[in-house]
């Protein structure tokens, strides 16, 4: 049987899974950030009422800040 090289140390590897949680939850708290206002595109009223995405200014501004603190600790520790 032969030896799986790997080509990248652990914590390169690492940060890069850590970085794939940050960005995912960036992306999602970027929505509730965008659908807050009516002005943005609109998705139909029943996806809102199911993921909970309507009117959520306030709580995706704080989780965005939230969550940017550890894709920049992830950052520096890469």
């Amino acid at each position: 049987m032969t030896k799986i090289e790997e080509k990248y140390a652990k914590p390169i590897r690492w940060s890069h899974w850590i970085n794939t949680v940050c960005l995912s939850l960036m992306v999602w708290s970027g929505l509730l950030i965008y659908w807050a206002n009516e002005a943005y595109i609109q998705i139909p009223d029943t996806w809102m009422e199911n993921l909970n995405m309507g009117g959520h200014l306030a709580d995706g501004l704080a989780w965005h800040f939230f969550i940017a603190w550890f894709f920049t600790v992830n950052g520096i520790f890469y």
